[in-house]
Parts: structure tokens; C-alpha cells; sequence
């Protein structure tokens, strides 16, 4: 039996379940995901959108871009998900939202070309000045 992820943003007003375990994790350091979550940047859990549900509330969606939307809690503001458009199958969830958010080890970072100089990063794993390739 697959074990059920959950998470949610600050407020619990919107939360999620996940049916599996996320196809990958990565950290994201473009201007988009900087203003939209206010950090530096911000670890997804890419996921199937099959496997995810809302089990209370749903977040508000934010055309962030030609390409994109994101989802957000609409009463605590907190940033939830990332999706392309042309994506239909995948959905980014913010990493910290899942109530163990030590479920997820990213495997790269990408986009690191807008990281602020005073992120220095340690953790040795691979760096990608955009997206990630393939």
C-alpha cells in the first residue's frame, strides 16, 4: 500500500493529499519564484497530477506568466503550486508544504543565474544556469 502525503499552506485552509511519492525534487532560483514566494528561491516536488487531491479547500490560481500559473492560498497568501500549461500531467508543490517536508531530496538546482550573490550554496549538488536540460 502506497503511503498517503499530505501538506498544506499556513492557515489550513487549503490542504492536499498526494496518492505517490514525487517524480523528482529540484530547486528553483528565477526572478518568478523569488517574488512569488518572497525567498531567495523555492524546492518543488514535481508530481503526478493524477496523484494529487484536494482534501480541503483549493488554492486560488495566478497566471504568473504566458506559460504558467500558480496556485496560492487566497486567505494566507501561502505559495503552494507551479504549473506549465502545456504540462497537463505534472504540477510543482511547494516542497515545505508537505507536513514532512523531509519526504523530498531535491537533485539539482536550476535557474541559478538570478541567485542573489549572497546565497552561497554547499550541498554539492548539480547547478544549472537556466533550466535544466532534457
Amino acid at each position: 500500500m502506497t503511503k498517503m502525503l499530505e501538506g498544506g499552506c499556513l492557515c489550513g485552509r487549503v490542504r492536499f493529499t498526494l496518492k505517490g511519492p514525487p517524480l523528482r525534487a529540484t530547486h528553483c532560483h528565477c526572478r518568478m519564484c523569488q517574488l512569488a514566494a518572497g525567498a531567495p528561491f523555492v524546492t518543488w516536488a514535481i508530481v503526478r497530477q493524477a496523484d494529487l487531491s484536494w482534501s480541503l479547500g483549493e488554492p486560488r490560481l495566478y497566471p504568473s506568466s504566458d506559460f504558467a500559473e500558480r496556485g496560492f492560498c487566497a486567505e494566507c497568501g501561502t505559495a503552494l503550486t507551479f504549473r506549465y500549461l502545456n504540462k497537463k500531467n505534472e504540477i510543482d508543490i511547494a516542497a515545505i508544504c508537505f507536513d514532512d517536508p523531509g519526504i523530498v531530496e531535491p537533485l539539482d538546482h536550476i535557474w541559478t543565474k538570478t541567485r542573489p550573490e549572497w546565497i552561497r550554496l554547499a550541498d554539492g549538488l548539480p547547478e544549472h544556469e537556466g533550466k535544466r536540460d532534457g
